[in-house]
């Protein structure tokens, strides 16, 4: 997942950017906005205050909804059953969620929770495991540029200047802040389309995992972030707490305890190898 680092309400965009659902069915747009979504002090790098800026989906007269935040979910709260998320950069649409009895990535989630073991460790250790094998990485995954690989990507229409305008000026947002609309919009694909493509980025597994917790009423919380690559420069990622206090990771299949050991940001946490740190917020339009 990408991050640009840069040291209100919510307006909509005009309506005849976005498609609007007909009879119930999931758009297939939804508007373009901006958030900064954390900003922290690294006394190692100049200048030493950071700001993570990222694209999110806003509501729109067409496609009204609500911003919702999901690292401030709390555990035992379920999903909207509809949302969409994006993965914070402008080369991939966004993700469209549809957890309505009968949809198409409902009765994908059925299929998997029938083969999963009855107990819950079972269940824990069953979706830590096989995330990764059904969204698998995808061949430029490695590089973590945010780099369009899927046909939908490359199809889709690229915003204008205007986006990055408004990305520029939300960098100085407060971190509470609505996202800001840029005034267009982003296509949106549903999370089935990355299961039945068989591959996928981190945002994609750890939405997979966290969507089967959600079904299982397994209590659970879609935490985005990023893994640190050394002073002021990090890569962001998503990943699933759980109540007690474990990390499940679908991108790399573990399910663990952490530590907190970092000599300059107690907040930050170690996973295997890697530092870790949650954003602040990280935003995702629930739709009404």
């Amino acid at each position: 997942m990408p991050r640009v680092t840069e040291p209100s309400t919510v307006k909509p965009a005009a309506g005849s950017s976005t498609t609007k659902p007909a009879g119930g069915a999931f758009p297939t747009k939804a508007g373009l906005g901006v958030s900064t979504i954390h900003r922290y002090t690294e006394p190692r790098v100049t200048p030493s205050v950071i700001a993570i800026t990222v694209y999110t989906p806003v509501p729109t007269s067409a496609v009204p909804g609500k911003v919702l935040d999901t690292n401030s979910k709390p555990f035992a709260e379920k999903f909207p059953e509809r949302f969409i998320i994006d993965d914070g950069g402008l080369n991939r649409i966004f993700t469209g969620v549809d957890l309505r009895k009968g949809s198409l990535l409902d009765k994908k989630l059925n299929s998997i929770v029938n083969v999963m073991p009855k107990d819950t460790e079972g269940r824990l250790q069953f979706i830590a495991r096989e995330v990764n094998r059904l969204i698998k990485w995808t061949a430029g995954s490695s590089a973590n540029d945010g780099r369009d690989e899927f046909e939908w990507d490359k199809k889709a229409p690229r915003p204008g200047p205007a986006a990055g305008q408004t990305h520029q000026a939300a960098a100085y947002d407060d971190i509470s802040a609505p996202p800001r609309s840029t005034g267009e919009s982003m296509d949106v694909v549903g999370l089935e389309k990355y299961l039945e493509a068989g591959e996928g980025y981190c945002i994609q597994k750890a939405l997979l995992a966290a969507c089967l917790l959600n079904k299982l009423d397994i209590p659970f919380r879609l935490v985005n972030g990023a893994v640190s690559q050394g002073p002021g420069r990090s890569v962001g990622h998503t990943w699933v707490e759980l109540e007690d206090g474990r990390v499940l990771d679908a991108a790399w299949s573990t399910l663990t305890k952490v530590t907190k050991d970092h000599p300059n940001h107690s907040d930050w946490f170690k996973l295997g190898g890697s530092y870790r740190f949650a954003n602040q917020k990280y935003p995702y339009l629930a739709l009404t």
